[in-house]
């Protein structure tokens, strides 16, 4: 190979590499604890991240309590809106963000988790989405979730809206993903 080509050659590979650190997300968040609360009567919802350790990859951390009692505890899940079913006996999280990953979270009043889901771009339709801290799939404005109860009282389906403004079921919207992500809401039969 001559010079001229060789130097060509390393000239597209920076060029190249400049190109994709100019698509890559850059984030970094404060050296903080923050804490979003959500209350329900006696039920206290904390959303947490604490970047005072480490600010690329903080620890993020759900916590339900009842009263003072934490009664579940569910690492490394994040979201950015919380929606309860009517009754408050069901709560919905929602995230946008790939950071930690998380989708949605399902869980109960008594701290039980039902069902989480971790961003997949082959499992959900994105409207828009970067390297890694995009995956907008539902609608921020204007969520409105429904939670779908069976006669029997158990929790068959959950809706969303979508980006695009289409209503979505959960279940469907993970249709395909691995099995070892997905906990099928008609297979779970809820336990009061």
């Amino acid at each position: 190979m001559c010079s001229r080509s060789r130097s060509a050659l390393a000239a597209m590979a920076i060029s190249l590499a400049v190109a994709l650190a100019g698509v890559a997300d850059d984030w970094m968040y404060r050296p903080e604890r923050t804490e979003k609360s959500f209350e329900f009567g006696r039920l206290r919802i904390n959303s947490s991240i604490d970047a005072r350790e480490n600010q690329h990859h903080p620890e993020f951390v759900v916590e339900v309590k009842n009263g003072r009692k934490i009664i579940g505890l569910f690492p490394n899940v994040h979201f950015e809106s919380l929606h309860p079913s009517p009754d408050h006996e069901y709560f919905l999280g929602l995230s946008n963000s790939g950071i930690p990953g998380t989708a949605f979270v399902l869980f109960d009043a008594r701290g039980h988790l039902i069902w989480e889901t971790k961003h997949n771009h082959e499992q959900f339709s994105y409207c828009r989405m970067s390297v890694s801290l995009t995956r907008e799939w539902v609608a921020v404005e204007g969520q409105k979730v429904e939670f779908l109860i069976a006669d029997a009282g158990y929790l068959q389906d959950v809706t969303v809206v979508h980006c695009s403004g289409s209503r979505i079921s959960l279940s469907a919207a993970v249709q395909g993903a691995p099995t070892s992500e997905v906990n099928s809401l008609s297979k779970i039969n809820h336990v009061h």
